[in-house]
């Protein structure tokens, strides 16, 4: 399992309180879980959702940026796999707010041939 904390790609972290909060109900679940930091695009601003539409370009960078991260992170447990004992094949991501945003955003992109996947 693999998460994605929220913050409207101003802020948060992978060691947030959703964040663990999130990890350890899944680990007593029997679940493996990695929480993912990404680049903040919009870090430092303080914008509300309108101000933020009129910065559509910035918010799409922020977005791309979030979604490479996560793919490079998911690359990174498939080159992995064996040592971390996973199987690469069942890696489920799950986002909170901004998190779910890149995660669905990297969806998008391999459901749409625009990302190279393995």
């Amino acid at each position: 399992m693999v998460t994605l904390h929220g913050g409207g790609f101003m802020e948060g972290s992978r060691k947030d309180q959703w964040s663990y909060g999130v990890a350890r109900e899944l680990c007593r679940k029997g679940f493996a879980v990695v929480n993912v930091d990404y680049r903040l695009g919009l870090k430092g601003l303080k914008m509300s959702l309108p101000t933020m539409l009129r910065f559509g370009g910035s918010m799409q960078r922020s977005v791309d940026m979030a979604a490479e991260d996560l793919a490079r992170a998911i690359d990174y447990l498939f080159c992995y796999a064996d040592e971390f004992d996973i199987n690469p094949y069942k890696i489920v991501v799950a986002g909170s707010s901004a998190g779910a945003i890149a995660a669905l955003q990297l969806g998008y992109y391999i459901a749409n041939s625009m990302l190279r996947t393995r």
